[in-house]
């Protein structure tokens, strides 16, 4: 059940914000493709390695952007790490133009540690509604291109048809992928770009991210002694309380917390919120003048290989089945001192009856015409004298009124804690957690001075049921239209037998390993002719 996560842990990054200096230790980040071409709309799948010279920790998150020509960012992700590693599938955006495109990756740290922080990499995008723009490109992009592509044997054929099946040699484990050859970008263009594309970030702070995403918003009016509440809502219901600094920088931890849909900040004097905002997680990376995306150039030749590639992004999730995992709950539990479960008696019409009917270690008092809830401490016998923490599917209430008002039909159950209660930065004099039956506060209407605020996306939990088989390769009338042929991010070393697909071209055996000290790409090809 949701219940208010309280953890030691979840305090100790903010000691680790660096201010105005670059970091002790380097980072460097890997991403692996499925693909660097696919339709508008189509899922590329996408598997990233994070490894850092300080041992005590690794970034818990990745972020994911697709960037157009002009520096803009299309799509925007958040792929969660588990001991430096993740995956996820990528939906390209539906509404962008036919275009070149830059697909980087990077941790909250990693941009400022070093020169293999940030990963870059070009994928073409077509999109059949929408045309490629006119530009003009007279830049060599070489001097940004890494050549660390390396020609290797992955493979037992060079030339095969449908009916023939194909060995992959897989020297090492890694991650391997085979998938149609991009014929829009040069084989130069198509490995990892160097940093040196883009202008030297500012250093203000730097978040790493070892145990969980961190929110950071910025308020305009600066209170040392105004705290202020972020609300997490979705699967499970958490919040957090924490206090701007003296510029108005102000940062939540979310740990683990990752499956919600949207955030509630409210002020802890029930002013309105509006002075507070979110503040991007992504860094503002900027070009550097005179680098360029390379222009997408197609031609009335290309016309069969587009067919091609649109009919095979339009199918390829049959074939390819994403199968969805649900991510374990974070661990909110807490002991209350004592819980009452609604259904047990009889229904009333609000809470303050509620609570003054069945709950004896609470008191409902009047104090100049507004409602004041005194929680008796269990430790001490005394009966506090502030109001406790109200909370409604852990979504503080700061309204006692309303509170008190409330019609608990909705409501499955009342969680007490009849002691001193410590938050962060805040002292509670008790607590009174409200558990709606559905998630959805039971009815309960959102605070009027509540900021609602749409958030960046975690990638879903996915993995692929199959790396590679048509599940219909015995039925020859059985259209098979794949463009990519394999795709395993868990690949071990060895052989493993894949089945070519009815889209004729060359395909590109991608395999990616760490040696110890880098991570290195190998490339082969075959030539798929029905």
């Amino acid at each position: 059940m949701n219940k208010i996560i309280l953890s030691l842990a979840f305090s100790l990054i903010l000691p680790l914000l660096l201010f105005g200096q670059q970091t002790a230790w380097e980072e460097s980040i890997h991403v692996h493709l499925s693909k660097n071409i696919a339709l508008a709309g189509e899922p590329v799948w996408i598997s990233i390695h994070v490894k850092s010279s300080e041992k005590t920790f690794l970034p818990s998150i990745a972020y994911v952007e697709v960037i157009n020509r002009y520096g803009q960012s299309v799509s925007q992700l958040l792929v969660p790490l588990k001991d430096g590693q993740g995956s996820a599938n990528l939906k390209l955006p539906t509404n962008i133009n036919s275009d070149n495109y830059l697909l980087r990756s990077y941790t909250r740290s990693s941009a400022y540690t070093g020169k293999d922080g940030i990963y870059s990499q070009f994928i073409t995008i077509i999109n059949p509604e929408k045309p490629a723009p006119k530009t003009t490109s007279l830049v060599d992009l070489k001097t940004f291109t890494y050549q660390e592509n390396m020609t290797a044997s992955l493979t037992d054929k060079k030339n095969i048809s449908k009916k023939d099946q194909l060995t992959l040699n897989i020297p090492q484990d890694g991650i391997i992928s085979v998938s149609l050859d991009n014929p829009f970008l040069e084989q130069s263009y198509q490995g990892k770009l160097k940093n040196n594309i883009y202008q030297a970030l500012k250093v203000n702070n730097i978040i790493p991210e070892p145990y969980g995403h961190v929110v950071h918003a910025k308020v305009k009016n600066v209170n040392s002694n105004q705290s202020y509440y972020l609300s997490a809502h979705g699967r499970q219901n958490y919040f957090n309380i924490a206090a701007p600094n003296s510029d108005g920088d102000i940062y939540f931890e979310l740990a683990a917390f990752q499956e919600f849909n949207y955030l509630l900040a409210q002020k802890e004097n029930e002013g309105s919120a509006m002075d507070f905002e979110l503040i991007s997680p992504f860094h503002p990376l900027e070009f550097i003048e005179g680098f360029q995306i390379p222009e997408l150039k197609l031609r009335e030749e290309d016309k069969t290989f587009l067919t091609n590639l649109i009919l095979a992004g339009q199918v390829e999730e049959y074939y390819y089945k994403a199968e969805l995992l649900e991510r374990e709950l974070v661990n909110t539990e807490i002991s209350p001192d004592k819980t009452y479960s609604l259904d047990d008696y009889n229904r009333f019409e609000s809470i303050e009856t509620t609570l003054k009917e069945y709950v004896p270690e609470v008191y409902v008092r009047k104090n100049n015409k507004s409602t004041l809830f005194k929680v008796m401490n269990s430790q001490t016998g005394v009966v506090f004298q502030q109001n406790p923490l109200l909370l409604i599917d852990n979504m503080p209430i700061l309204d006692a009124d309303a509170f008190a008002a409330f019609d608990p039909k909705g409501i499955e159950k009342i969680d007490l804690i009849s002691r001193t209660f410590y938050y962060n930065n805040q002292i509670f004099e008790g607590v009174i957690s409200l558990t709606s039956k559905l998630g959805d506060f039971g009815g309960f209407e959102l605070p009027k001075d509540a900021l609602y605020l749409d958030y960046y996306k975690f990638a879903p939990n996915q993995i692929l049921k199959d790396f590679h088989i048509n599940p219909n390769r015995e039925e020859e009338r059985f259209p098979d239209f794949r463009n990519l042929l394999y795709w395993n991010d868990q690949a071990e070393s060895g052989k493993d037998v894949i089945f070519p697909s009815e889209l004729s071209g060359t395909y590109i055996i991608k395999h990616s390993f760490y040696d110890g000290k880098n991570w290195k790409t190998q490339v082969d090809k075959v030539e798929v002719v029905n």
